[in-house]
């Protein structure tokens, strides 16, 4: 599987959008459940031919939702951006990370511990960082 420029780009606004508050190790984990959707074979993701099209994916990550104000906000955002940059970084880094360094221990899922979305019920979080519950339990 490639990653073109365009997917870079669409998952680091991703992780900005849904993590820019959090500390790098956090933004890391957050793009490691992208990558780690984008790979998976199997299961609800697999048609997910591009890492864009696997962060774009309808009510998936809550930033490109319609309505949601961290859109607009995302979109504003240039390169010459620090927290960009430090988006696109932990994008580089999960997609570089081999299986054995996913601290997400193959996550597809996290929250952040204000929500509880129908999804996590029963469900026990494998990993924690920041603000955010990590899942690999979730099919």
């Amino acid at each position: 599987m490639g990653v073109m420029l365009a997917d870079l780009e669409i998952a680091a606004r991703t992780v900005w959008m849904e993590a820019r508050g959090e500390g790098y190790t956090s933004q890391v984990s957050c793009a490691r459940v992208m990558v780690n959707r984008y790979e998976r074979p199997d299961g609800q993701f697999k048609k997910d031919h591009t890492l864009a099209a696997t962060c774009l994916r309808w009510m998936q990550f809550s930033g490109w939702n319609p309505g949601d104000p961290n859109r607009e906000k995302a979109m504003a955002q240039d390169w010459s951006s620090p927290s960009m940059v430090r988006a696109l970084k932990a994008v580089c880094e999960a997609l570089l990370m081999g299986g054995d360094d996913d601290p997400t221990k193959g996550a597809t899922h996290y929250k952040t511990y204000a929500v509880s979305p129908a999804w996590a019920d029963g469900k026990s979080a494998c990993y924690r960082d920041g603000a955010h519950e990590f899942y690999n339990d979730v099919r």
